[in-house]
């Protein structure tokens, strides 16, 4: 295993600036994530650790040494790639072992290694197999097992599962993580969808716009984001944001009604602000009663849990998280209300976040508001 730092790190394609003085710690057996909309730089981010591409400015350290000006295969890093790449005309156990071959390892070191491998990646009854007679998962273990056998110190994988269907990218979620568990390399995952990286990470890296928003675990972000950009990317459904319309005090006018927050969130600040609510911190109950008031415009319903998107005005829409299966019928007209405790405020103009959860405030109570049936 190894440890990488990026230090002011960046990378123009031409003019256009790709990656935007990043500074960054991989701490040696980590699990970090790279995460953010397409664009944002996180696979060049990759490709500059890796050695595929070169680096405009800053300094890439593996181990406390300059690794600049280092060749791929100096810097021990294997890569995984969202396309498998196997060869298909060699079977499964040939392809595992093709850049050992490459490398002129002998050939008991090479059986050993791709016998290990198979049995980490449960590829036994597969080694006989050419690609095409390999499902999606099992093609992409086989391109996990090409890397493993390489005993790399540092993995890369960038977006290995998004040609993957639903259920087979969960379950390649739990064999990764237990892979890291089990070999405790370095490993850097680059993914554009959220829930990889809430799942998956020891840390997450926000990306935008070849800048990096904040770094941190799953639910230091998710409870604690340090903007509006990383409070919107991180969480499904997304996060409701709400812009004040007016306010008096600590009580705020929005689309559909008024709410209140914490006093100590707005004795200080005098710009307009937007209200953040997750859906799973609003409750549906009496629009009588309720500090908000709209008409349910669609439910989704998933088993064990159900979104309602409730319409508060012609340009805003929030949607509720409720569990179970009991739900308003579209049409109807429902208040919603939420702690002042678990809101997040925002500077409208930059985004900034002012206020946020600081931790997870389940269990909402009906008596928070009088009369609620």
């Amino acid at each position: 295993m190894s440890k990488v730092e990026l230090r002011n790190i960046d990378k123009y394609f031409g003019k256009f600036h790709a990656i935007q003085g990043v500074d960054l710690t991989i701490n040696k057996g980590e699990l970090i994530v790279f995460v953010g909309p397409s664009g944002c730089g996180k696979s060049t981010m990759l490709r500059l650790i890796s050695g595929l591409e070169d680096i405009s400015g800053g300094e890439l350290l593996i181990d406390e040494q300059i690794a600049n000006n280092w060749m791929p295969v100096q810097r021990k890093v294997a890569m995984v790639f969202q396309s498998y790449a196997l060869y298909p005309n060699m079977t499964v156990s040939q392809n595992i072992a093709f850049g050992l071959q490459q490398a002129k390892l002998p050939k008991a070191e090479i059986a050993t290694r791709v016998a290990e491998a198979s049995a980490t990646l449960k590829l036994d009854e597969l080694l006989g197999r050419r690609p095409s007679q390999l499902s999606g998962g099992q093609s992409q273990r086989v391109a996990i097992g090409r890397a493993i056998v390489r005993d790399p110190s540092i993995f890369l994988f960038d977006e290995p599962l998004s040609n993957l269907d639903a259920e087979l990218r969960v379950h390649m979620r739990v064999e990764l993580v237990a892979l890291h568990q089990r070999i405790k390399k370095t490993m850097i995952y680059v993914t554009h969808d959220q829930v990889e990286a809430m799942t998956m990470a020891e840390r997450i890296v926000v990306l935008n716009a070849g800048r990096i928003e904040q770094v941190g675990t799953p639910l230091e972000l998710y409870n604690a984001p340090k903007n509006e950009f990383v409070a919107v990317f991180l969480g499904s459904p997304k996060m409701n944001i709400l812009t004040e319309i007016s306010r008096n005090g600590n009580e705020i006018t929005l689309p559909g009604g008024r709410i209140s927050v914490s006093d100590e969130a707005m004795a200080t600040h005098s710009v307009k602000i937007k209200v953040g609510l997750r859906p799973e911190h609003i409750v549906l109950g009496n629009p009588e009663t309720m500090p908000l008031r709209g008409r349910v415009r669609l439910v989704e319903q998933l088993g064990s849990e159900s979104f309602i998107y409730v319409e508060l005005s012609p340009e805003q829409t929030i949607v509720v998280r409720k569990s179970g299966q009991d739900a308003p019928n579209p049409g109807e007209i429902v208040g919603a209300g939420h702690l002042p405790e678990c809101s997040y405020i925002f500077d409208a103009a930059t985004g900034i976040c002012m206020k946020s959860n600081d931790g997870n405030r389940g269990g909402y109570e009906k008596t928070h508001w009088k009369n609620q049936p």
